[in-house]
């Protein structure tokens, strides 16, 4: 289940809401993740914005604090 993490990226058409949701529904799956591994896996699949720049400087400290920056 970790290569579907790994393997994970935003497409042209979704939107990062969408992406955020797929993303923690692989992340749920999988036992004892790491936080940081999840938040660094994340930030690679996204689709290069300025939200990525914005995660690059100040990283979410899990999924949640994520979630709420995507809205």
């Amino acid at each position: 289940m970790f290569v579907a993490l790994v393997n994970l990226r935003q497409t042209n058409e979704e939107s990062l809401m969408s992406f955020v949701e797929r993303y923690a529904f692989v992340c749920i799956k999988i036992r004892d993740l790491d936080p940081s591994v999840t938040l660094h896996y994340m930030i690679k699949a996204l689709k290069p914005l300025l939200f990525v720049d914005s995660l690059c400087k100040k990283q979410p400290k899990d999924l949640d604090q994520l979630r709420a920056r995507t809205a």
